[in-house]
């Protein structure tokens, strides 16, 4: 399974996203290199089980976290 999202940025540079498990974990560190304006993201999370997880976008020292549910259908 994979998370796509969009990003707005006034400035282009590199990013950084990480994801957390409920409890803290940090399970993956990606590197994203978006432009100024809209970018889209995509994250790949089909190892991982169903669950509640936390995504963590660094950007130009300023940070925002979104909370990811990950709900496999059969």
């Amino acid at each position: 399974m994979q998370v796509g999202f969009s990003v707005e940025t006034l400035q282009a540079g590199e990013a950084h996203l990480q994801l957390f498990s409920l409890t803290g974990e940090l399970l993956r560190v990606q590197k994203i290199q978006p432009l100024a304006g809209y970018n889209t993201a995509v994250l790949d999370m089909s190892s991982l089980t169903d669950g509640v997880y936390f995504l963590r976008l660094f950007h130009q020292g300023a940070q925002e976290t979104l909370r990811v549910v990950k709900i496999t259908r059969p």
